[in-house]
């Protein structure tokens, strides 16, 4: 479910970016919190080193926790207790190219989320990034906080 509600975030994300409805004169501009404004060169480093880049390493670190999986992973990959040299070889490639795969994609959508919603809404961008978009919009953001919901539930 986590990985459906990511992939259709970025897919929402990224359309919502491309057709401009929350740019200024667009279709859902006028009914949020905070106006999409363009980042500014810092003036010092405490305009540099800001709480919401702590936010933003904080939810990058938990993007890729899945580290803790990789035992569990490694013996539902790994071959009998009788395997040759040849067959553990195998099994280890296996898990490296479930691994790259994983963090692969893992990390493509979060690049995609993170990049559609700064550019639609810039420095105005919440770091819970559904809470930007318009109530308005509620009927294209419904499948997403279902799948949110349901991933909640399943896993806490």
């Amino acid at each position: 479910m986590g990985v459906i509600a990511n992939l259709y975030l970025a897919v929402f994300a990224f359309w919502r970016w491309i057709d401009g409805s929350y740019a200024p004169g667009g279709r859902y501009c006028h009914s949020i919190s905070a106006m999409p404004t363009l980042p500014q060169p810092a003036a010092s480093l405490h305009d540099f080193v800001i709480l919401r880049a702590v936010v933003l390493a904080a939810n990058v670190a938990m993007a890729f926790m899945s580290h803790t999986m990789a035992p569990g992973m490694w013996k539902e990959l790994q071959p009998g207790p009788d395997a040759s040299v040849p067959q553990q070889k195998a099994a280890l490639r296996r898990l490296r190219k479930t691994s790259l795969w994983g963090y692969g994609v893992g990390a493509l959508l979060c690049t995609v989320i993170m990049l559609s919603g700064f550019l639609t809404f810039g420095n105005a961008s919440s770091g819970f990034l559904l809470a930007n978009y318009s109530p308005e919009d509620a009927p294209l953001m419904l499948p997403e906080f279902v799948c949110w919901q349901a991933f909640f539930l399943a896993t806490h």
